[in-house]
């Protein structure tokens, strides 16, 4: 009787260790997935944090728009920041500005006049990426501000391009 007792006593270590051993791959299998960096890398906002990764956007979006277009300066800000053109490369009529925001706000360009050459929202996602441009002759400084009704992250980039 001492047999089949402890016969059934160590049918119960085996079960269990193999149900624990079982128990623990499941959890680590389904685990595995949710990781935080897995997740991080699909998230949008994770994109425009950093700033390597928008600057990267805003050169594809920039070539997209003519392949001959010359990015002149990029700028990271919080809030409203000045934006330096510098000079404009021969062979180009205008200068182009693409803006992207962490978190959202409308924003503007302003000339030194403070005469605003347009604007849009800025957000987290790549569909909020605007860009716009000015005619070079309309330029009245080799600086403008970028005004942002929110203090937000934001990154511009400058470039060169022709619209006529």
């Amino acid at each position: 009787m001492k047999k089949s007792v402890f016969g059934a006593a160590s049918g119960i270590a085996i079960a269990t260790l193999l149900l624990s051993a079982c128990t623990s791959s499941s959890t680590s299998e389904t685990a595995a997935p949710v990781t935080t960096p897995d997740n991080s890398s699909t998230s949008p906002s994770s994109t425009v944090l950093d700033s390597a990764g928008v600057y990267k956007r805003h050169s594809e979006s920039i070539q997209r728009l003519s392949a001959g277009n010359q990015i002149l300066s990029e700028v990271e800000g919080n809030g409203s920041v000045q934006l330096t053109i510098g000079e404009v490369p021969d062979g180009f009529d205008s200068v182009g500005f693409i803006v992207s925001c962490e978190g959202s706000s409308p924003w503007d360009i302003a000339l030194s006049s403070e005469t605003n050459i347009g604007g849009s929202d800025c957000g987290d996602d790549d569909a909020a990426e605007t860009s716009l441009s000015i005619l070079r002759k309309e330029l009245d400084n080799q600086e403008v501000r970028l005004e942002l009704r929110e203090k937000v992250k934001v990154w511009a980039t400058v470039f060169a391009t022709n619209e006529q």
